[in-house]
């Protein structure tokens, strides 16, 4: 009989894959529809709950060239080995960082506005026009 895993709550996600430009849909299909990276095919656990800001990176501050990558904010119910588990099976093993928000609140704007802050980023149905105006308005913080 197969263990049970323990269960997670909804919680609030940003992760950094470094990756070329030509990655962005496959990253955005990811996110909408990911591989459960589960054994059982029925698995409650979902690696995005259906709401992400995903932002493509290629200047640092300065204005100089850098690595290639994106920012994201996702909200998971899935437990972390579970979401480091499927960016594993889209082949970043070793070219993303995952951590839970800082603050621990959902949607929040530092994080939204740090995925957004080069102006190259896709977002979920699921965000208003509201809030990405309130990022937008952070952005300069992050610029």
């Amino acid at each position: 009989m197969p263990r049970a895993i323990k269960s997670s709550p909804l919680t609030p996600w940003t992760l950094r894959i470094t990756a070329p430009y030509t990655d962005y849909d496959t990253i955005e299909d990811w996110l909408k529809n990911p591989p459960s990276a589960s054994k059982d095919p029925d698995s409650v656990f979902r690696v995005s709950m259906g709401v992400y800001v995903i932002g493509y990176e290629k200047k640092s501050k300065d204005g100089s060239p850098a690595n290639p990558h994106y920012h994201i904010y996702l909200e998971s119910n899935a437990p972390r080995q579970r979401i480091a588990d499927s960016i594993r099976l889209l082949g970043y093993k070793n070219l993303y960082s995952l951590s839970t928000v800082k603050s621990g609140e959902f949607l929040d704007i530092s994080y939204i506005a740090y995925c957004i802050k080069q102006g190259d980023y896709r977002y979920s149905s699921h965000l208003s026009d509201e809030l990405l105006k309130e990022a937008k308005t952070a952005v300069d913080v992050y610029a």
